[in-house]
């Protein structure tokens, strides 16, 4: 210190004794302050093409909440809870969204190990059963109907949906049912062709706008409502990627629930920023859809007060939904444990 006081000399000699030797202990911190960090450069897979439920992510990344993370995310379209669970799986990508219940699906069918569960974005799952009013208006009123679903062999839906009946003692076999490939099989009911249907629940108003033209008002049970209570969408990464990387990690899931919350509190700047960078989607459209996966599915988001407790995955839940999906999809035992990780959230 004395030399510090003594000169100007003194002083420029102190600075460069202290510089050589921040240099030799193997780095040059300037005075003003360190090197910024690099953004960390990650591409998430969406489960589908961008739809209503992917709004919070587009939300996310116009507000610099993946930025602010010092995260650079490239979003690429989905082709399914399948293909992105391969594509996370075989390290093409480093995050996927995926619906949980196809996500367990998809794991045990391809004995994939290495995909875990970091976050929930929505704690219940999406599932309905849309109806034609006029004939049906009570779960009980679905006995005995016509219905459309899709092929068992490309959705985990119709054999959820008789899990679904069972649990609500209806019999399959009085129901008049059709199976289709095409996603158009939905509007069926909306053209009067069946009683009944099943679809993801921000597809409804869709569907009752087609139906309105043909004088058919068309209503939806939530299959959550009724027994079949699951987790809905969820982020997902490797062990490697957990391993390696926790830090990334831990920003990403930060990030997305941030994207989440921010999304309920503001669904319309939310649809808003999905459909400015996916033109191709209307947003009178989109809106009332999404207002319907955040009424049925994130349970009061914004009430979270630290987002890594919103997005935390409880045991007992994960348990239920493995076991709806064992039961009703007829797949081998699943060890819940080994399908997520609670090392980046917190408890609620």
């Amino acid at each position: 210190m004395q030399v510090l006081r003594r000169s100007a000399i003194g002083k420029r000699f102190v600075v460069l004794i202290v510089v050589v030797i921040l240099v030799a202990a193997g780095g040059l911190y300037f005075l003003a302050g360190s090197t910024p960090t690099p953004s960390s450069k990650v591409t998430l897979s969406l489960e589908s093409a961008p739809n209503a439920f992917d709004a919070p992510i587009y939300y996310g990344l116009q507000q610099g909440y993946f930025s602010k993370q010092n995260l650079n995310v490239t979003v690429e379209a989905g082709k399914g809870t399948a293909g992105t669970i391969a594509n996370v799986a075989s390290g093409n990508v480093e995050f996927g969204l995926a619906d949980t219940p196809g996500m367990i699906f998809a794991v045990s069918k391809a004995n994939i190990t290495n995909v875990r569960v970091v976050a929930i974005l929505y704690q219940e799952n999406f599932y309905a059963v849309f109806y034609n009013k006029a004939v049906i208006s009570k779960i009980a009123d679905l006995q005995g109907k016509s219905g459309a679903l899709n092929a068992p062999s490309i959705s985990t839906l119709t054999p959820l949906f008789d899990l679904f009946a069972k649990i609500n003692n209806l019999n399959l076999s009085s129901m008049a049912l059709q199976y289709s490939t095409s996603s158009l099989f939905t509007y069926l009911v909306a053209q009067g062709k069946v009683d009944f249907t099943t679809n993801k629940i921000h597809n409804l108003p869709a569907i009752q706008a087609a139906a309105a033209q043909n004088g058919i008002q068309v209503g939806a049970f939530l299959l959550s409502d009724y027994g079949l209570k699951t987790y809905g969408e969820a982020l997902l990464t490797t062990t490697q990627v957990i391993h390696d990387h926790p830090d990334v990690v831990q920003k990403m899931v930060t990030a997305t629930m941030q994207s989440v919350i921010g999304s309920e509190a503001d669904p319309s700047a939310a649809v808003k920023a999905l459909v400015a960078a996916q033109p191709q989607l209307n947003y009178s459209v989109v809106y009332p859809g999404f207002k319907l996966d955040l009424s049925c599915c994130t349970k009061n988001a914004t009430s979270a007060t630290d987002p890594l407790t919103f997005g935390w995955i409880d045991p007992t839940q994960i348990q239920q939904t493995v076991s709806f999906v064992v039961q009703g999809l007829g797949i081998p035992q699943v060890n819940a444990s080994s399908l997520y990780t609670d090392a980046f959230t917190k408890p609620s």
